[in-house]
Protein backbone atom coordinates (compact mmCIF):
# COMPACT_ATOMS: atom_id res chain seq x y z
CA UNK A 1 0.00 0.00 0.00
CA UNK A 2 2.85 2.39 0.80
CA UNK A 3 4.23 2.05 -2.74
CA UNK A 4 0.87 3.16 -4.14
CA UNK A 5 0.86 6.22 -1.86
CA UNK A 6 4.14 7.60 -3.21
CA UNK A 7 2.89 8.98 -6.60
CA UNK A 8 -0.02 11.00 -5.12
CA UNK A 9 2.22 12.30 -2.33
CA UNK A 10 4.91 13.24 -4.84
CA UNK A 11 2.30 15.04 -6.95
CA UNK A 12 0.99 17.03 -3.96
CA UNK A 13 4.54 18.08 -3.11
CA UNK A 14 5.19 19.09 -6.73
CA UNK A 15 1.97 21.13 -6.77
CA UNK A 16 3.08 22.95 -3.63
CA UNK A 17 6.37 23.85 -5.28
CA UNK A 18 5.00 24.69 -8.74
CA UNK A 19 1.63 26.26 -7.90
CA UNK A 20 1.87 27.31 -4.27
CA UNK A 21 5.26 28.65 -3.28
CA UNK A 22 5.92 32.10 -4.71
CA UNK A 23 9.26 33.25 -6.11
CA UNK A 24 11.77 34.55 -3.53
CA UNK A 25 11.21 38.09 -4.84
CA UNK A 26 7.42 37.85 -4.53
CA UNK A 27 7.69 36.32 -1.06
CA UNK A 28 10.01 39.13 0.08
CA UNK A 29 7.56 41.72 -1.27
CA UNK A 30 4.80 40.02 0.76
CA UNK A 31 6.92 40.09 3.91
CA UNK A 32 7.45 36.33 3.89
CA UNK A 33 10.78 34.51 4.24
CA UNK A 34 12.38 34.09 0.81
CA UNK A 35 12.34 30.30 1.17
CA UNK A 36 8.95 28.63 1.20
CA UNK A 37 7.90 25.98 3.67
CA UNK A 38 6.08 22.72 2.94
CA UNK A 39 4.87 20.48 5.75
CA UNK A 40 3.53 16.94 5.80
CA UNK A 41 1.49 15.74 8.73
CA UNK A 42 -0.73 12.81 9.58
CA UNK A 43 -4.14 13.21 11.16
CA UNK A 44 -6.69 10.74 12.33
CA UNK A 45 -10.28 11.01 11.11
CA UNK A 46 -12.19 8.23 12.80
CA UNK A 47 -10.67 5.00 11.49
CA UNK A 48 -8.90 6.81 8.64
CA UNK A 49 -5.40 8.25 8.55
CA UNK A 50 -5.26 11.49 6.55
CA UNK A 51 -2.02 12.78 5.03
CA UNK A 52 -2.00 16.59 4.99
CA UNK A 53 0.40 18.46 2.71
CA UNK A 54 0.45 22.20 3.37
CA UNK A 55 2.61 25.08 2.23
CA UNK A 56 2.98 28.72 3.17
CA UNK A 57 2.48 29.83 -0.42
CA UNK A 58 -0.26 31.73 -2.17
CA UNK A 59 -2.92 29.06 -1.74
CA UNK A 60 -5.41 27.87 -4.30
CA UNK A 61 -6.54 30.65 -6.62
CA UNK A 62 -10.29 30.05 -6.55
CA UNK A 63 -10.98 33.00 -8.85
CA UNK A 64 -8.66 31.52 -11.50
CA UNK A 65 -10.30 28.10 -11.09
CA UNK A 66 -13.72 29.65 -11.74
CA UNK A 67 -12.45 31.56 -14.79
CA UNK A 68 -10.82 28.45 -16.25
CA UNK A 69 -13.94 26.35 -15.56
CA UNK A 70 -16.09 28.89 -17.45
CA UNK A 71 -13.60 28.96 -20.34
CA UNK A 72 -13.68 25.14 -20.52
CA UNK A 73 -17.49 25.08 -20.40
CA UNK A 74 -17.55 23.20 -17.09
CA UNK A 75 -19.73 25.84 -15.43
CA UNK A 76 -21.89 28.73 -16.53
CA UNK A 77 -20.37 32.20 -16.09
CA UNK A 78 -23.17 33.05 -13.65
CA UNK A 79 -22.96 29.83 -11.64
CA UNK A 80 -22.90 30.40 -7.89
CA UNK A 81 -20.42 27.95 -6.43
CA UNK A 82 -18.97 28.01 -2.96
CA UNK A 83 -15.18 28.16 -2.82
CA UNK A 84 -15.18 24.50 -1.77
CA UNK A 85 -17.31 23.52 -4.77
CA UNK A 86 -15.06 25.52 -7.09
CA UNK A 87 -11.93 23.82 -5.76
CA UNK A 88 -13.50 20.44 -6.56
CA UNK A 89 -13.28 21.41 -10.24
CA UNK A 90 -9.53 20.71 -10.18
CA UNK A 91 -10.50 17.03 -10.04
CA UNK A 92 -11.88 17.24 -13.59
CA UNK A 93 -9.65 15.48 -16.16
CA UNK A 94 -7.72 18.00 -18.26
CA UNK A 95 -8.27 20.84 -15.81
CA UNK A 96 -5.24 23.00 -15.11
CA UNK A 97 -4.69 26.60 -14.08
CA UNK A 98 -1.04 26.53 -15.16
CA UNK A 99 -0.21 29.28 -17.64
CA UNK A 100 1.75 26.86 -19.79
CA UNK A 101 2.65 23.18 -19.83
CA UNK A 102 5.99 22.19 -18.33
CA UNK A 103 7.49 18.89 -17.30
CA UNK A 104 6.33 19.64 -13.74
CA UNK A 105 2.79 20.96 -14.33
CA UNK A 106 0.06 22.07 -16.64
CA UNK A 107 -1.25 18.91 -18.26
CA UNK A 108 -4.31 18.61 -16.02
CA UNK A 109 -3.91 14.88 -15.46
CA UNK A 110 -2.18 14.65 -12.08
CA UNK A 111 -4.86 15.70 -9.60
CA UNK A 112 -7.69 13.65 -11.17
CA UNK A 113 -5.46 10.59 -11.58
CA UNK A 114 -4.17 10.72 -8.03
CA UNK A 115 -7.62 11.41 -6.63
CA UNK A 116 -8.80 8.20 -8.31
CA UNK A 117 -5.78 6.33 -6.89
CA UNK A 118 -6.51 7.64 -3.39
CA UNK A 119 -10.11 6.51 -3.70
CA UNK A 120 -8.90 3.09 -4.86
CA UNK A 121 -6.57 2.86 -1.84
CA UNK A 122 -9.54 3.54 0.42
CA UNK A 123 -11.61 0.87 -1.33
CA UNK A 124 -8.77 -1.67 -1.15
CA UNK A 125 -8.48 -1.09 2.58
CA UNK A 126 -12.19 -1.74 3.16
Amino acid sequence: MLERMVPPLEHMLRNSVVHGIESPERRAALGKPEVGRISISLERDGAEIVIVVADDGAGINVKLIREKAVALGLIDAHARLTDEEAVQLILEPGFSTAGHVTQAAGRGVGVPRHSQRSNKLQQDRS
